[in-house]
């Protein structure tokens, strides 16, 4: 009889890190999906639901455009996104003055 207490208190630890380990996915899932720009609750629950579809997903998923261009400034001549410190244009090639917000 005490062999088969030990066997049950075994089953039980393992499906307690189970669920942990599975409920630690889903909100790594989440928040990885918010570096990108998306939902992070949305995710989670995502995650929570389909685990695996979830990871797929979140892995191959492109950050949002506000995300992909944080940190960055519009050229006064085409608009296009560059780095506060540039002096010319990746996209236009023209000269433009460095933001003064720029290190």
């Amino acid at each position: 009889m005490p062999n088969l207490r030990f066997q049950e208190l075994l089953i039980l630890v393992l499906l307690i890190g189970f669920f942990a380990l599975f409920v630690w996915l889903a909100i790594w899932i989440g928040k990885k999906a918010q570096e990108k720009g998306y939902s992070r609750l949305g995710f989670t629950i995502f995650g929570l639901l389909v685990p695996v579809i979830a990871l797929i997903v979140v892995l191959v998923l492109q950050p949002t455009q506000a995300v992909a261009t944080q940190g960055l400034v519009k050229c006064p001549y085409c608009a296009e996104a560059i780095q506060p410190d540039a002096t010319v244009c990746k996209h236009c090639g023209r000269d433009v003055t460095p933001s003064p917000d720029a290190k």
